[in-house]
């Protein structure tokens, strides 16, 4: 029983990896380029479950709150 649940938390990693992370996710350019991991970051914080339209706002909210 355990193991097929632990199976499917590893599918469910995987998964969101090749859909959700990828093309964007690159350690080494993330890690070469704090701007573009930031706007990963951001990407991955801000659209968590709302619309896309709340997702904006959080988003833009963000990046004023951190310019000030």
């Amino acid at each position: 029983m355990q193991d097929t649940a632990l199976k499917a938390i590893l599918a469910c990693g995987t998964r969101y990896r090749q859909e959700m992370l990828l093309p964007n996710w690159i350690p080494d350019e993330l890690t070469a380029d704090w701007r573009r991991a930031f706007d990963f970051f951001l990407g991955r914080a801000c659209y968590q479950g709302r619309s896309d339209n709340v997702s904006e706002k959080v988003e833009k909210a963000t990046r004023e709150v951190l310019a000030a």
